[in-house]
């Protein structure tokens, strides 16, 4: 991933989105999901079913997110990785 798209999610107003989701913050939510949707589709290249797997691991996350212990890309990643994980776990092999 090239640094400045790594910079642009990683910013200040990102790790502010993921606090205030997980304050109950919909709208703040929904810009996250707006900023960060292409990597997560990038990165997974499975299907709607992955990413939605991926957005539900970072909500759930989102009321113990503290910006001081991960960025907000950070805790993305976390649940990237883990989807893939899932993912070889289950079928032996990455979904296609």
């Amino acid at each position: 991933m090239p640094a400045s798209t790594q910079h642009h999610l990683d910013s200040d107003s990102t790790d502010a989105l993921l606090t205030a989701t997980g304050l109950g913050d919909l709208d703040a939510f929904a810009a996250f999901y707006d900023r960060t949707a292409a990597t997560v589709f990038g990165m997974l290249d499975t299907g709607t079913q992955a990413t939605e797997r991926v957005y539900l691991s970072v909500w759930r996350a989102a009321p113990e997110f503290r910006p001081s212990r991960r960025s907000a890309y950070a805790t993305l990643m976390m649940a990237i990785r883990r989807e893939l994980a899932d993912q070889f776990l289950r079928h032996g092999q990455l979904e296609a």
